[in-house]
């Protein structure tokens, strides 16, 4: 039977391929928050229905901007680390996937894109709960050791 292989199985590169992934995307949820309030607030002409979508969408990709910082820096001295846990690796991929799902669709609807891209934002909403669920494990397991 063949090997299924899973990103959490660390291989060297993977163990440092994901902390910089995290630190990168949260980097650009941040720039993507404020270029589009930004914009939202000077350029775009929004009825009040994309007006809520898009400011949901973008404060929930903020606090998942920084929700990846802490992931990433989750160590008990709280630096940042060339490498991760698996529970670590598994609460930043859900909150990735999740806010890719969540608030990409909100964003997207919002500008203008169909409707029913509205249908990946309770998939996506239910992956970013999973991950804050992950990551409290993670505390419980490092107050046990």
């Amino acid at each position: 039977m063949p090997r299924l292989y899973l990103p959490l199985t660390f291989t060297p590169s993977a163990a440092t391929m994901l902390p910089r992934l995290f630190s990168i995307l949260a980097c650009l949820y941040g720039f993507s928050f404020v270029a589009l309030s930004a914009l939202a607030s000077h350029v775009f002409q929004l009825n009040d229905v994309a007006k809520h979508r898009l400011e949901q969408g973008l404060t929930i990709l903020i606090v998942h901007a920084f929700a990846l910082l802490l992931v990433r820096s989750g160590q008990k001295n709280h630096e940042f680390s060339s490498k991760l846990r698996p529970v670590q690796a598994l609460a930043g991929l859900l909150f990735c996937l999740g806010s890719l799902l969540f608030c990409g669709s909100l964003i997207a609807t919002a500008l203008g894109a169909s409707t029913g891209l509205l249908r990946l934002a309770p998939f996506g909403g239910a992956l970013l709960m999973l991950g804050w669920l992950v990551w409290a494990l993670h505390f419980f397991r490092a107050a046990q050791s």
